[in-house]
């Protein structure tokens, strides 16, 4: 469970790094060209701006990265406190799947905008990826 809980705690981060730059990017704070994010998950102007305008874009009149922002983090703390014993691991299961169901939902919003923007797509997979280790480990 060891090796579960480090990936958990590397996709967290990762899900925290995207959302970071997209928030950022968004407010005009960051370049979408920055060097640390990998080029197959930058932003383009004309596709990932775009989406924070419509009806997929916020949550309570917030950008998702927003909440993505404070989510990830959450996550990390849980991974260390599961890892300390404090909580199970079953402790996941309801970040993950609210997640998990949240990224379907704004996979389909992107699907129905016909827009393809990387940094999104990159939290999706953080998110899917990070339900089913839950689920694997869970089921066990």
């Amino acid at each position: 469970m060891e090796i579960v809980l480090i990936l958990l705690a590397f996709l967290a981060f990762a899900g925290w790094a995207f959302s970071f730059y997209f928030l950022q990017v968004l407010q005009g704070n960051l370049h979408p060209d920055i060097w640390w994010m990998p080029s197959i998950c930058r932003m383009s102007e004309s596709s990932c701006i775009s989406i924070t305008d419509t009806f997929y874009g916020k949550t309570f009149g917030q950008p998702n990265a927003l909440w993505g922002s404070y989510y990830y983090p959450v996550v990390v703390l849980a991974v260390i406190l599961i890892q300390r014993g404090v909580f199970p691991i079953a402790f996941l299961i309801i970040p993950a799947t609210i997640a998990f169901l949240s990224s379907l939902y704004l996979l389909w919003g992107l699907y129905k905008l016909k827009t393809v923007c990387k940094v999104c797509l990159a939290v999706h997979v953080v998110n899917i990826s990070s339900f089913f280790l839950v689920i694997t480990v869970i089921g066990k």
